[in-house]
């Protein structure tokens, strides 16, 4: 498995396989189902988020694995605005890993702080990979868990 920058051309493919990955959870499916204009507004941001380097590919051969997306503030931090993994391939280190891959870039640019709104089916994942929640927030589909991870300088040990 390679993690790579995601390309231009791939936006549809990233959005089939997040498509898929929020397919799996059984509280959640009959909303998105219900509710296209959610996908339909992530393809538009990760056609944004690809040309700034913000979107980041695991792939195995030709298969995409899965994908992270962030978005940088002006305030020095950074939002995971997405963590999706092939439903086939979840619970593989597939989504630990990209989790690191962010991590490790953000801290070469001095990023200090990683943010993500949790989806409550995968706090047990995001604890496990060193986010610590925050507080539960109100989205347009459910409450969701603010979590962070505080990123050591690059002279701190990690």
């Amino acid at each position: 498995m390679i993690i790579r920058d995601a390309y231009a051309n791939e936006t549809a493919a990233l959005v089939e396989l997040l498509r898929a990955a929020s397919l799996v959870w059984d509280d959640q499916r009959e909303w998105v189902l219900a509710n296209p204009d959610l996908i339909n507004g992530n393809a538009r941001d990760l056609d944004a988020q690809i040309p700034a380097g913000g979107v980041r590919v695991a792939e195995e051969g030709d298969e995409l694995l899965g994908f992270s997306a962030i978005v940088r503030s002006a305030d020095g931090e950074a939002d995971l605005d997405g963590l999706f993994v092939s439903p086939a391939r979840m619970r593989t280190g597939i989504g630990a890993a990209l989790v690191a891959d962010v991590v490790e870039r953000l801290r070469r640019d001095g990023v200090r702080r990683l943010t993500v709104l949790a989806n409550l089916n995968a706090l047990g994942f995001y604890e496990r990979v060193g986010f610590t929640a925050i507080e539960l927030r109100p989205t347009d589909f459910k409450e969701a868990m603010l979590m962070e991870i505080l990123i050591p300088s690059p002279s701190s040990p990690a």
